[in-house]
């Protein structure tokens, strides 16, 4: 059983030499790539990450910080659809959307890394791919 140890999160800003702007987004000027590291008891480290069209990464950053760890450490990160539930549920009153969603997001794809190292598989073979 891997139980989960710790949880990482780092944020990078990439400013844009030229802003875009489209319908949807307005004006961008930066992106925002926020990344996560899960660690689990067996050594297994998983990187997962998402990304912002340049607002709302600090919000995604403190879920990923704060709320992230208190949800899922000491769980066994080999049951990702457990895991899954359990953040989907323990953020859902900050939004069923957005940032949330965005944090959720990097952690799945963090907990599907090392599973499907374990089993010898790239993660998209993994995942049925």
């Amino acid at each position: 059983m891997a139980r989960i140890t710790g949880v990482q999160a780092q944020g990078y800003r990439i400013p844009l030499d030229v802003k875009l702007t489209d319908s949807t987004h307005g004006v961008m000027e930066a992106f925002e790539l926020l990344t996560v590291r899960v660690h689990d008891a067996e050594g297994g480290t998983g990187v997962g990450y998402t990304y912002t069209t340049g607002r709302n990464g600090g919000a995604i950053h403190d879920i990923l910080s704060r709320e992230i760890p208190e949800l899922v450490g000491g769980e066994d990160a080999d049951l990702i659809e457990r895991l899954w539930n359990r953040v989907w549920w323990g953020l859902h009153y900050g939004g069923r959307g957005g940032p949330s969603v965005l944090a959720l997001s990097a952690v799945d794809i963090a907990l599907w890394d090392p599973k499907a190292r374990r089993a010898g598989l790239p993660p998209w073979n993994a995942l049925g791919g």
